[in-house]
């Protein structure tokens, strides 16, 4: 970090720009999206309001260092200390569990309007901050802030006022984007299910919703984090340990899960999934710890279930989450889950959208997904009015003496339309993270269009293949577009493979849901988006993040 602290405590609202470099190449069915620059350039503005003595010394900083890198406070990520601060403690307590702070080697100290005073951090736990040295400083209602490496991104601007007030308005250019990562410092044990009862489907469910996690977790971690999967029946089968794991170690144990025989024997010994745990975690040092626990049986001998209870007993920091496959009994599991909020998911035997979904949720509220992708069920989408465009992309032919010809350009019709998304408290980083993830344009996403256009003319059964739906449009205009069940329990997303006249209006067919749909569950379609920005500015107010993101529908 540079020596020089940018010390001023930040009025609200604090203005962020992440812009992307994503070039587009288009088809006329299809288009290619290449990241020019995978992690945006985070710009930020922060007003101050400041007495005449640090104006004057707001302009004497700008001036005498104008060109150099600043150590500056990231005053939109910060929180509240949950204990004063005294000049000899060598912690600060504060929640650092959403990953904030990373592995932040300093953060700053604030209260009261008062300048930042900066610390050095040798550890971050999910409960307080490790500090190299004392604190130093006495504050009863302080805030605490990570901090980046910035300079400066344009002219520092000051407004002189009465009384000897101020205002200064200072932008910085982040030199690399702090917090860039949904997990920090963690350590997953993973439990994966192997026993005769998992075979077909539920096997194979299992090893792409793994992978497809461990996948996730290399884009969005820090490489900080221990990862082990274990393999068990009667007994542990197989297992892969990587400490502090980067890219090539994510790598490998995507392509060791995705390698494992289909083939399944043997019991379901409780004891067995988690009896690699206890060294595991111990090699961990101060890690968050995770364990995933994935079955579709109950504890076999029954005994296994006391052995995996007294094993976890001498682990009480690991948060433990369960899920079963197509076992609707959560007794047993759930007396080794240690994490209500989420209870124990029960998922369908092969719908690994569904597993992935549920286990990226351990994480700190990851969205649902299908085929692979995220789907944007948002309350914040939903209570806002959403204007849309609908057009087909095409060049008129006029030679000035005849008739018009239209040619497209697309072959598929293009909706654009622009959402408002605002969250408050937790959720204000996890929608940050969010937008990382899509790397402006080049990432795609569902969006539910949330018009109700398939209405149902009668129940569904868990297991029917078919729906019957309103006669709103000629069957064949269905056929390859996916919608989404608005169940109670949670989201259902299917594609539609085929569609006919039916007495009642029109039959769809889909896969069968898992779940029984009742008459009058709205049904809405999904359109794969993206964004058609690279340049998204979020606002940051006192617990409040609002955003305007443009989409533009692209072809499945």
């Amino acid at each position: 970090m540079p020596d020089r602290l940018w010390p001023f405590a930040a009025q609200r609202p604090v203005t962020e720009v992440l812009e992307w470099s994503t070039d587009v190449l288009v088809t006329e069915a299809a288009e290619q999206r290449i990241a020019l620059r995978t992690a945006p350039r985070s710009t930020l503005t922060f007003p101050h309001l400041i007495d005449a003595i640090g104006l004057a010394g707001a302009a004497e900083l700008g001036r005498a260092a104008s060109l150099d890198d600043w150590t500056l406070p990231l005053w939109h990520l910060a929180r509240s200390a949950t204990a004063p601060i005294d000049p000899a403690d060598p912690v600060i307590l504060v929640d650092t569990t959403d990953g904030a702070f990373g592995g932040a080697g300093q953060a700053v100290v604030a209260a009261d309007g008062v300048a930042a005073h900066l610390v050095e951090v040798a550890a971050v736990l999910p409960d307080r901050l490790e500090l190299a040295t004392r604190a130093g400083v006495s504050l009863v209602h302080a805030v605490v802030a990570p901090v980046g490496t910035a300079f400066f991104a344009r002219p520092l601007e000051i407004d002189r006022g009465r009384q000897g007030l101020g205002t200064v308005r200072a932008s910085f250019t982040l030199r690399s984007l702090v917090p860039a990562a949904w997990i920090g410092r963690t350590a997953i044990y993973i439990a994966m299910d192997t026993s005769g009862s998992m075979s077909g489907s539920r096997m194979a469910a299992q090893k792409a919703a793994l992978a497809r996690l461990v996948h996730w977790i290399s884009e969005e971690a820090f490489p900080t984090n221990d990862i082990i999967v274990v393999t068990w029946n009667a007994s542990v089968t197989g297992s892969l340990l990587r400490r502090n794991a980067d890219a090539a170690a994510y790598a490998e144990v995507t392509t060791w899960i995705e390698a494992l025989s289909d083939a399944t024997s043997g019991g379901t010994d409780f004891g067995a999934a988690v009896s690699e745990a206890p060294d595991f975690f111990a090699g961990a040092t101060d890690k968050r710890r995770i364990l995933i626990f994935v079955t579709d049986g109950e504890p076999s001998p029954a005994s296994s279930l006391a052995a995996a209870k007294a094993t976890l007993a001498t682990l009480p920091d690991v948060e433990v989450f369960a899920f079963n496959i197509a076992l609707s009994d959560t007794g047993a599991t759930a007396q080794i889950d240690t994490t209500p909020v989420d209870g124990v998911p029960v998922v369908p035997a092969g719908d690994p959208d569904v597993l992935v979904s549920s286990i990226r949720a351990a994480f700190g509220g990851a969205l649902p997904q299908y085929q692979g992708l995220d789907v944007l069920t948002d309350p914040a989408v939903l209570r806002q009015p959403l204007a849309e465009t609908l057009g087909q992309t095409v060049e008129a032919i006029d030679n000035g003496f005849g008739t018009i010809v239209l040619e497209t350009l697309l072959t598929h019709v293009q909706r654009r339309s622009t959402i408002t998304l605002i969250d408050r408290g937790p959720a204000r980083l996890t929608r940050r993270r969010w937008l990382l993830s899509l790397r402006g344009r080049q990432r795609a996403f569902w969006l539910p269009t949330w018009g109700r256009e398939l209405v149902l003319q009668a129940a569904i059964t868990s297991d029917a293949t078919s729906i019957v739906v309103a006669p709103l449009a000629d069957p064949s205009v269905w056929i390859g577009r996916h919608l989404m069940i608005d169940h109670p329990t949670g989201p259902i997303f299917r594609e539609i493979t085929a569609a006919t006249w039916d007495a009642l209006g029109i039959g769809l067919s889909i896969t069968a849901p898992g779940k029984s749909i009742p008459l009058g569950t709205p049904i809405h379609l999904l359109v794969k988006v993206r964004s058609d920005a690279d340049r998204i500015e979020l606002k940051h107010g006192p617990n409040r993040t609002e955003l305007a993101l443009p989409l533009i529908e692209t072809p499945s």
